[in-house]
């Protein structure tokens, strides 16, 4: 009996790197995925800010020189980004009226009923 227990030790040293391994793997692959995640939303952030440039060069060509309140630009602004069409579920914006969560679907044109209130981040 006793011969068989440096096998036995072996087999859980094997047994306990395996599954050790196959953590980090999955471990890594989270990680990888969330790095997706962010850089995805980073490109989507930057072309709604390069879209709301756009959008302000172009108002500001058409009134000819006219100069906006802040609150209108404000409320230009809190308006384009509110109906962003790269939006994801998800995402957080901020307008006027304070910080929004996207809860929309992506592609379908956002409705304020797709925004609710930012609560602040989520506690696990």
């Amino acid at each position: 009996m006793n011969s068989t227990r440096p096998l036995r030790l072996s087999m859980a040293i094997i047994v306990g790197s395996l599954a050790c391994a196959t953590a980090s793997a999955l471990a890594s692959e989270e990680r990888e995925q969330w790095k997706a995640q962010v850089e995805a939303a980073t490109a989507r952030a930057r072309e709604a800010r390069d879209n709301a440039i756009r959008e302000f060069q172009r108002s500001r060509s058409r009134s000819e020189g006219a100069i906006d309140s802040d609150r209108d630009l404000e409320n230009r602004n809190s308006d384009a980004v509110l109906n962003d069409p790269t939006l994801a579920r998800g995402d957080i914006v901020s307008t006027v009226d304070g910080l929004f969560v996207f809860t929309g679907r992506p592609g379908i044109e956002p409705q304020r009923k797709d925004f609710v209130p930012y609560s602040g981040p989520r506690q696990h």
